[in-house]
């Protein structure tokens, strides 16, 4: 089963899209095998100009294609895709990846990447060591303190600010009645400014509307 996501444009006239597809495995010896039965590739695909074919940017399938580093350490994990908004100047793309293990307990994170078109590479900011910082959290660590703090947010990338820095969100998680006790870093939604230079934060005030520069287009896209 294949998703494709709405094409979204920039004002330098980029158009990017995104799309997941989901594999079932089939093996021969089913009594025995006691790996993934599932798996999602996962895309991101550009095309430069009105016209030009597009080109695949991220693919799960490449080897580190879609890795991501979250508190100083690897993950290459991703499973679902989406694109959030075009920087104000319509060269750099913002997108959120979508972390989980499949048949596993494992956490499901959103972590943010950019796309920088003119320098044709991605910029993989390790927010969640800064915001974990701020929350003074260990939830998110690899090898968190055993007398750490553990509360819990849920991440989001909601786009760019007016002089191309990140706008981020974090939120209370569901309840999980599966959890022996949860802790909740935030209960409404707070909004973050993260600066790409210094890697600093700073909270946004909670009336703060998040921009749109890029534009969204239904309409079919060519396969690369």
């Amino acid at each position: 089963m294949a998703w494709q996501g709405k094409m979204i444009s920039s004002r330098a006239v980029y158009h990017a899209y995104a799309e997941v597809e989901a594999i079932a495995f089939k093996h021969e010896y089913q009594g025995t095998y006691t790996g993934s039965l599932c798996e999602n590739r996962v895309r991101l695909l550009l095309a430069k100009a009105d016209g030009s074919s597009f080109q695949i940017l991220l693919d799960s399938n490449s080897p580190k294609g879609d890795c991501v580093t979250v508190e100083g350490a690897e993950s290459c994990e991703v499973k679902g895709i989406q694109l959030v908004d075009w920087s104000r100047d319509g060269t750099f793309l913002l997108a959120d990846l979508v972390q989980w293990v499949y048949e596993s307990d494992a956490l499901l994170m959103h972590v943010p990447i950019i796309y920088d078109v003119p320098n044709g590479k991605f910029i993989r900011p390790d927010v969640y060591h800064f915001i974990d910082e701020f929350y003074k959290t260990d939830f998110f660590k690899e090898k968190p303190h055993p007398a750490g703090n553990f509360c819990e947010f849920v991440l989001r990338a909601e786009g760019f600010s007016a002089d191309g820095n990140l706008i981020l969100s974090a939120s209370r998680p569901p309840d999980d009645p599966t959890a022996d006790e949860q802790v909740f870093c935030v209960d409404k939604k707070q909004t973050f400014l993260f600066d790409l230079r210094t890697n600093k934060i700073k909270r946004l005030p909670s009336d703060y509307k998040v921009p749109r520069y890029g534009t969204r287009d239904s309409g079919s896209v060519s396969e690369p």
